[in-house]
Formats: structure tokens, C-alpha cells, sequence
């Protein structure tokens, strides 16, 4: 079976498995040359298919990481070329008065400045007022159209997978130990949570808890920025 699995967020990369092995892997920087890319990785999906040997049409499934991704930092490629400064203005006028003034602030009018469309259309989300969990759903219809144009195959064939075992797969996979193992994911957020703990037995993962309240994360985010 041949997977190619796709994550558009910061850090954008690609993968292929055949037959569960992991053949090929990419991240889309590495193309581009902007650190941390976002967004649809193009050219890390063409060298995965051309290294493992395969044609797009020879792929069983497509697997894009993250259900509930917002498309406004896609918009504003955010995490790859936020300055500094950037982050700060986010902080004192999205992120405060969001949660601290309890007001309705729209993202992409405080970086009108930073938005910049690429290879895929995200224009209608500046065209139209959306709910967020309509904005959503339309970022995730886009994805799977763009892919399956790109690619020229059948949407059908196109699958999301959570955010949170998407991270925790990766860390029970990339460990040689396959048997009773716990695993646990730390991160800024996800599709709805920051932190979760689950067990692997019995050729399955099962998620015992999770939290929106581990800030390790958000502490390792910061730090990093002020260095």
C-alpha cells in the first residue's frame, strides 16, 4: 500500500510508505529556502513520489495532518517570516484583547500588512465573513481540492487525520519499542488540546487524557523567541 502523507503547518513536509515502510521523506524549505515554510508542499510531495519511484496515480491513500486548522496563518505564512516584533503585535493586539478584553478582533486586520496568497487560492476567506468552524471546514475542502488537482487524482482517495495522533503516531513509530508503551504529546495547540497521554497495546493507541492547560509549549515558543 502506498501513503502519502502531507502536513501543510509550519515546517510544511511530505512523506511516502510503501507497504509500511517509510521511503521518503521531505520538508518543503528545504525547496523554498524560507525557513519553516507553510502551506502546501509542492515540492517536497514531487521529490518524495520521484525518490520512492512511484507516480502519483500509484497512491492508495493521501493522509494531510490536522482537522481544525484556521487558514489565517497560511494567510500570512506566519511562522516563517513573523519578526520578532511581529509576535509582540500579536500578543498586545490579537491575543490580549481576544482573551483579556473579551473582544471579537479579526487576525487578518491586525497583519493586513503580511498577507501574501502562493500557490494555492485562500482569497475567499478575505472576500467573506465566515463563522470559524465554517472557515475551517472551507480550509479543509481547499486542501483536498488542491491536492487532488495538483496531483490528478480522485478526492476520494484524500483523508484528514487528527492533529494530536498525528504527533503521537509519529512518536510511537519513530521508536523501536512496539510494545506496552505510553505516549504523550507537549505542544502550542493542536485540534483540541496542547498535551495528551495515551496508551499503545494490542497493535492500538488509545488516548487516556488530554489538556488545554500544559503551557510547556507556549514556555518553549517564547524562550526560543527571546534568544
Amino acid at each position: 500500500m502506498n501513503i502519502l502523507g502531507i502536513s501543510y503547518s509550519h515546517e510544511a513536509s511530505a512523506c511516502i510508505f510503501i507497504n509500511d515502510c517509510l521511503t521518503a521523506a521531505a520538508a518543503e524549505e528545504r525547496f523554498t529556502r524560507l525557513k519553516m515554510e507553510m502551506g502546501y508542499p509542492k515540492n517536497a510531495i514531487r521529490f518524495c513520489l520521484e525518490f520512492a519511484g512511484i507516480d502519483a496515480n500509484d497512491l492508495d491513500l493521501v493522509v494531510i495532518a490536522s482537522e481544525n486548522d484556521p487558514p489565517d496563518q497560511y494567510i500570512t505564512n506566519r511562522i516563517s517570516t513573523f519578526s520578532v516584533d511581529d509576535f509582540i503585535r500579536e500578543q498586545n493586539e490579537y491575543w490580549k484583547p481576544k482573551h483579556f478584553e473579551g473582544k471579537d478582533v479579526d487576525y487578518l486586520s491586525v497583519f493586513s500588512d503580511k498577507i501574501k496568497m502562493r500557490s494555492y487560492d485562500l482569497s475567499i476567506f478575505l472576500k467573506e465573513k465566515m463563522s470559524l468552524a465554517d472557515r475551517i471546514k472551507k480550509f479543509r475542502e481547499i486542501r483536498i481540492n488542491t491536492i487532488a488537482q495538483d496531483l490528478n487524482i480522485n478526492k476520494s482517495k484524500i483523508i484528514h487525520v487528527n492533529h494530536e495522533k498525528s504527533h503521537a503516531f509519529y512518536g510511537l513509530y519513530a521508536n523501536p519499542v512496539k510494545d506496552k508503551t505510553l505516549v504523550f504529546t507537549c505542544e502550542g495547540w493542536g485540534d483540541y488540546s496542547n498535551g495528551t497521554v495515551s496508551i499503545y497495546e494490542n497493535n492500538s493507541l488509545k488516548e487516556l487524557s488530554y489538556t488545554s492547560q500544559n503551557r510547556l509549549g507556549h514556555l518553549y515558543k517564547f524562550i526560543t523567541l527571546l534568544l
